[in-house]
């Protein structure tokens, strides 16, 4: 589960010619075996915009730690393997 959250302002918020930022994501589902590895790749979350760049984070998780997820790139990783002992 991810939640991409987008900021835009202005220097005058009452700019006569507002834009638009359209934001565009894709489902994000994956299975995986007990006892990966620190660091193992799980897969690449993507995501576009039409204005600037689209920077990833994970803004909640349980158990805390478990994931880690690069801002640029999307992808997310195991970052406590010990967490997925079952």
């Amino acid at each position: 589960f991810a939640i991409i959250l987008l900021k835009a302002c202005s220097k005058d918020s009452d700019a006569p010619n507002p834009f638009e930022i359209t934001v565009t994501t894709s489902d994000f589902s994956k299975t995986m075996d007990e006892n990966p590895s620190n660091g193992q790749l799980i897969g690449i979350v993507s995501g576009s915009t039409n204005e600037g760049s689209v920077t990833f984070s994970i803004t909640e998780q349980n158990p805390a730690g478990a994931f880690s997820i690069d801002p640029a790139s999307g992808e997310l990783k195991v970052a406590n393997a010990t967490l997925f002992d079952f």
